[in-house]
C-alpha cells in the first residue's frame, strides 16, 4: 500500500494529530524508499531480502508507536494483531510453509 494511503488509514481510525500525521507521513516515506532500495538490490538472497522487509516492518511499527498516545498505540496494536490474523489465514506471513505436492521430483 502507497504511503499516503496508509496515512489516510491511520487518520481515520486513530484520529492523528496534524502533528502525528506530519511524523507518521515522514516515518511511510523513509520506509517505502529503504523498501524499494531492498527490492531492487538483486544481489540478495530471497531469505537475506525477506529478513531486511521484516526488520524494516518493524522498527517502522516501533516508530509509529513513539508517535501515539497511549490510547492511540492500544488501538494501533489492536490494529496490527488483526492484520497479522489476516495474513497467516490466507497463507501469507507467519504460515506455516505447505510441503511440497505429492510426486514431484526430489533434486
Amino acid at each position: 500500500m502507497d504511503p499516503e494511503r496508509r496515512i489516510e488509514k491511520l487518520q481515520q481510525r486513530l484520529n492523528l494529530n496534524d502533528s502525528q500525521t506530519a511524523q507518521v507521513r515522514q516515518i511511510f516515506t523513509e520506509s517505502h524508499a529503504q523498501m524499494v532500495t531492498i527490492r531492487s538490490n538483486a544481489s540478495l538472497a530471497p531469505e537475506d531480502r525477506r529478513a531486511q522487509m521484516m526488520s524494516l516492518h518493524q522498527g517502522e511499527e516501533a516508530r509509529i508507536r513513539a508517535v501515539l498516545t497511549p490510547d492511540q498505540q492500544a488501538k494501533f496494536d489492536t490494529m496490527q494483531a488483526k492484520m497479522r490474523e489476516r495474513r497467516a489465514d490466507e497463507g501469507g506471513q507467519g504460515a506455516p510453509v505447505p510441503p511440497p505436492p505429492s510426486g514431484s521430483p526430489q533434486q
